[in-house]
């Protein structure tokens, strides 16, 4: 420690003062003044300078003006190299150093200092490495110019102190080029290369055998003209030209456009003689076209049959108009927004459009909105950096980048939080984002398709879903009907899920009851085909025989009386659904609600009622 209590530490990298009333250090090094980083003593002396003995000399450092005095053998000490450990300070006040070649005591009052602060002088100057003859003498010239293919230069300078010039040291700077003071020890010559056109300011300072700095120093002022084409007489005449060239290619242009009019002219006429051949043929064209009209269907039946659509089941003219949709959109990379209730087969729908796309072969990614906690689901789309929060421990890829050209299936679209959707529309429309915890930009091609049982209207007049992310999800809207809108498919429906659980248990249900089937077609089904299958897969684990034992596992309230038979499927849902309104007082949501009866979401009962014409008397 010192006398002030610091505490100054020397390592083999330099220098270090510790301060325990702040816990700071502060280090000081090579390019601070120091002879060498490596230390092997510290004595401080009666005046609180500190004497540093090093493996290249002794130094002495004034900790109040941070400078730094270096010694060696030019100076009366018997080596430049000190060994580590070995140093002592007699009660007279002396200093002792142990060294390779002995022991050096002095006294540091006694050290006579050099106080003079030495003139800095600019003694030289070379352009492209070869020497310049300048019309005046380089320490009186304030100015050199000079052209860009001259931009490689350097400078030599001195500090006129004679005591010990070899121990003078200098630090230059060329102002609008380098960041900062350059320190060079005793090295006297700056060069420079390939300095592009401007203006700068070279100036340098040295110090004298003691360290002691001339901060005024020596400057010159450094011009570098740019290049001919670079000037503003050569870009006026490109702009000149430029503008005369636009000029004549508009009048070019021009001419071009009034022979082209009259061609058209021409043309004009001809075709409205052909016109006349044309009306004629009219009745000709209805016919092809009627043809091509019915030769189209066929051909959209077989590619359904060549695509085969997985297990989509149904024969109903309404799914078939699904289907269509799919077949169009499928071939394109445009998003795509299936709409429907719960169960009616969206996520079916969005594995059909990609299972026939031209992102077949690359990976379709699923991402449930509704069931992601809301904390995660940023994460779990876009992926994480290392550090990003508490418990990222690595870096996690999200769904996106996982989907990269291929397909990603956001399902429950409008469970997604408010603040996510922002960035999710920049994907949509930018292809791009950034994972948590990184800045990072990540581009992606994945093509999107959403689904969800909610009405996205009604969520964007209540504030909780946003009307341009809406329009961008909305560039192909699918809406799957319900499966009481197309009861035609249940039987086809039924034969499949008993097959298909009847394989997996190993029980051969061989027929289905027309009763039973007429049962199910009565049903309302408000769980549509999830509900069918589930119905089918419990009557085939609890059928004892090879007939299908349909239970009493549905609400009859659902299947109309006798007294309905002739009303049509909307007159029947819309008298059920009336009396369960009435049955709740007309409450829609809410635990009590008739939404929660229906086993449908209160967007989705509004909707029906709306269609239905359901009014509260």
């Amino acid at each position: 420690k010192d006398r002030t209590g610091l505490l100054w530490i020397g390592t083999h990298l330099g220098l270090n003062k510790f301060d325990d009333k702040t816990n700071t250090f502060t280090s000081y090094t090579k390019k601070d003044g120091l002879p060498s980083n490596l230390i092997m003593g510290i004595l401080a002396d009666d005046s609180g300078k500190l004497w540093i003995s090093t493996n290249h000399g002794i130094s002495v450092f004034d900790p109040a003006k941070e400078l730094f005095t270096n010694y060696d053998v030019m100076d009366g000490l018997q080596s430049n190299e000190f060994n580590s450990g070995a140093y002592l300070k007699t009660k007279n006040g002396e200093l002792c150093f142990g060294g390779i070649n002995g022991i050096n005591i002095f006294n540091p009052d006694d050290i006579i200092k050099n106080n003079n602060i030495p003139p800095v002088v600019i003694t030289g100057f070379k352009r492209n490495n070869k020497d310049v003859k300048l019309e005046k003498s380089i320490t009186s010239i304030e100015e050199i110019e000079l052209e860009y293919k001259n931009n490689s230069f350097s400078f030599e300078f001195a500090s006129l102190d004679f005591t010990n010039p070899r121990k003078n040291q200098y630090a230059y700077i060329l102002e609008g080029y380098d960041n900062g003071w350059i320190y060079s020890g005793n090295n006297r010559i700056a060069t420079y290369t390939q300095v592009a056109a401007g203006d700068y300011t070279f100036r340098v300072r040295g110090t004298n055998s003691d360290g002691i700095w001339n901060e005024e120093g020596a400057s010159v002022l450094v011009i570098i003209n740019p290049p001919f084409y670079q000037s503003l007489w050569f870009k006026t005449l490109g702009i000149f030209f430029l503008v005369a060239l636009m000029i004549t290619g508009y009048k070019i242009r021009v001419r071009q456009l009034n022979k082209k009019r009259e061609f058209l002219e021409e043309r004009i006429a001809e075709r409205t003689e052909a016109a006349q051949k044309l009306e004629s043929a009219l009745g000709e064209v209805k016919k092809l076209k009627d043809q091509l009209h019915e030769e189209n269907i066929y051909l959209q039946s077989e590619l359904k049959v060549e695509h085969n659509f997985e297990n989509i089941i149904s024969t109903s003219e309404e799914f078939n108009k699904v289907l269509n949709s799919v077949e169009q959109v499928a071939a394109t990379d445009s998003t795509v927004l299936i709409l429907g209730e719960t169960g009616t087969g969206k996520e079916l729908l969005a594995r059909a459009i990609h299972s026939i796309s031209r992102r077949a072969n690359r990976a379709l990614l699923k991402v449930n909105c509704a069931t992601l906690p809301e904390n995660l689901i940023e994460s779990e789309l876009f992926g994480h950096d290392k550090g990003a929060f508490t418990g990222a421990t690595s870096r996690k890829i999200g769904r996106f980048e996982l989907a990269n050209n291929g397909t990603i299936f956001l399902d429950e679209i409008g469970e997604l939080p408010l603040e996510l959707q922002p960035k999710l529309l920049r994907v949509l429309q930018e292809g791009e984002f950034e994972l948590l915890g990184n800045p990072k930009t990540i581009n992606v091609n994945v093509r999107v398709i959403a689904s969800t049982n909610r009405d996205l209207e009604k969520a964007i007049k209540e504030g909780s879903f946003r009307e341009d992310l809406f329009y961008r999800l909305n560039v192909f809207p699918i809406v799957i009907p319900p499966l009481r809108d197309r009861k035609s498919d249940i039987p086809s429906l039924v034969r499949h899920f008993v097959d298909k659980y009847s394989s997996k248990i190993g029980r051969e249900i061989q027929t289905v009851s027309q009763s039973d089937i007429e049962r199910l077609i009565k049903y309302n089904w408000p769980g549509n085909v999830r509900e069918l299958e589930n119905i089918i897969e419990r009557a085939v684990i609890t059928s004892s025989t090879n007939k299908l034992t349909l239970g009493d596992w549905f609400s009859n309230e659902n299947i109309p009386t006798g007294r309905q038979k002739n009303l049509t499927l909307d007159e029947v849902e819309r008298d059920y659904i009336i009396q369960v309104l009435e049955s709740t007082n007309w409450r829609v949501s809410g635990p009590k609600g008739a939404a929660k009866i229906l086993g449908l979401v209160p967007s989705t009962l509004e909707f029906r009622m709306k269609k239905l014409n359901i009014v509260r008397p």
